[in-house]
């Protein structure tokens, strides 16, 4: 198993209320998880927590040469969601809760992606950032479809309403990605209150901030500037870098 160093925080971001995101990041088995939960009452932040330890425990469970596989990467997916259908099914005042889901898992140089709904992986290589997740949203299915600009879509009132999240039905189709990992790499998973708040270049620039090299000072950096924008959302961010030999260990918000 490839050794990594990761480092998560999360914030309400000035919402009253819960803060229904979470994070789970575990550097022993090389997993990450970040999750956005929505539903009433306190059924978005039931939801988040739900699914992002859900998703952690089915990912931990498989050999780790099979979290690369898109099959067993659907298939944690899957747990995920009969996990959280499972606690809404418990009240009926939590019916319809939900949750956008991200999460890597790294084993041998490699690293496998699974997503649903519009939490972001992104990787940065070389000085160059690159998003590796498409974000499951009504607004994002317009413009494949060419019936919206991108441009349109930066202001567009539905913006993020998701298209497919996890809990919220029978059945999950998650997008899943496998890519060959180089020394240096450093991948971010966010929830959309980071992304709200800062675009690309916004993140590209927080991360190349001098004094920053280290992942809790990096994250610090990101969720301030966002918070700064002040997004109107809770905020999670979570930093993954590879390799670290001997950075083993398990942290959670959930």
């Amino acid at each position: 198993m490839t050794a990594i160093e990761c480092y998560g925080m999360t914030d309400a971001g000035g919402v009253s209320g819960d803060n229904e995101d979470a994070f789970v990041t575990d550097a022993g088995q090389g997993i990450c998880v970040v999750a956005d939960g929505m539903g009433g009452r306190s059924g978005g932040a039931l939801a988040g927590r739900t699914a992002a330890a859900a998703l952690h425990a089915a990912l931990a469970a498989l050999p780790p040469e099979m979290r690369l596989e898109s099959s067993a990467l659907r298939g944690a997916m899957t747990d995920a969601n009969q996990a959280v259908r499972a606690a809404a099914a418990l009240d009926p005042m939590l019916e319809g809760m939900g949750a956008a889901v991200s999460a890597v898992a790294v084993s041998q140089g490699r690293c496998g992606v699974v997503h649903i709904g519009d939490c972001r992986v992104y990787l940065l290589r070389g000085g160059t950032l690159r998003q590796l997740t498409q974000d499951h949203t009504l607004v994002a299915e317009l413009v494949a479809r060419n019936h919206l600009s991108p441009e349109g879509a930066l202001r567009h009132p539905l913006r993020h309403v998701l298209a497919k999240s996890v809990g919220t039905g029978d059945a999950v189709e998650a997008d899943t990605a496998t890519l060959e990992l180089s020394p240096g790499d450093l991948l971010l998973l966010a929830t959309d209150g980071l992304t709200k708040g800062l675009d690309e270049a916004d993140i590209l620039a927080a991360l190349s901030v001098r004094g920053s090299s280290r992942l809790q000072d990096a994250c610090r950096v990101l969720m301030n500037q966002a918070l700064q924008n002040d997004p109107g959302d809770n905020i999670t961010v979570v930093l993954v870098r590879y390799p670290a030999p001997g950075s083993n260990g398990c942290e959670s918000g959930v």
